[in-house]
């Protein structure tokens, strides 16, 4: 999702369907692994990977395209 646009946390859980804190350990996961950046705007917190990020997600989109078949 972030590979598209920067989200906020609330799009991502509503979007995942998935609980603050397991949301929360994620985005914990990928920010200690330098993978994505939140930013504050007011009462928001704005989410977008960073560079590296950026890679990793074009590398899965791509390995993902060349096995289409194992995906459905």
């Amino acid at each position: 999702m972030l590979f598209v646009q920067p989200l906020c946390v609330c799009v991502i859980r509503e979007v995942l369907g998935i609980a603050d804190s397991r949301l929360s350990y994620h985005l914990g996961v990928l920010k200690k692994e330098g993978l994505n950046a939140g930013e504050a705007q007011g009462n928001w917190i704005i989410y977008r990977l960073t560079a590296d990020g950026e890679t990793w997600a074009q590398r899965l989109a791509d390995a993902a395209a060349d096995k289409p078949g194992e995906r459905e």
